[in-house]
């Protein structure tokens, strides 16, 4: 008789115990992945560079366009704010641009694996 049988797991403990096998399959299988690929680490450094790059060239164009903006309503401001704040702004807007050469060694720099780098007193890049 069904009610003699004992009461099975709920639908929200199947829905857990599904998610659980199913990240540990995947965790398992991305595993397996990256050791087939010997250049996994390299591809990931490459990607990892090209996304702090295009970071850099964002906020660098925020603030050209910012600067620009400034310059062009360089009267206007002037006359409703004085020159004093003015250059405080403009001043405020440089620091704000990302420094390209930091942000350039930082993105190449030598993770602590040895791989690959800079080097930095020389005009010699390793690749």
């Amino acid at each position: 008789m069904c009610s003699d049988l004992s009461p099975g797991q709920t639908r929200a403990v199947q829905k857990k115990n599904s998610k659980a096998r199913l990240a540990s399959d995947r965790a398992a299988a991305t595993s397996a992945a990256n050791d087939e690929d010997p250049d996994y680490q390299l591809h990931k450094k490459m990607r990892l560079s090209h996304a702090k790059m295009a970071i850099i060239k964002s906020q660098s164009d925020v603030v050209s366009l910012q600067l620009k903006l400034f310059s062009d309503n360089k009267d206007t401001f002037v006359e409703s704010h004085g020159i004093a704040e003015y250059n405080k702004k403009i001043v405020g807007l440089l620091g704000k641009l990302p420094d390209p050469v930091v942000n350039l060694l930082s993105a190449t720099a030598v993770d602590g694996d040895g791989d690959e780098g800079l080097v930095v007193d020389g005009d010699e890049a390793e690749a």
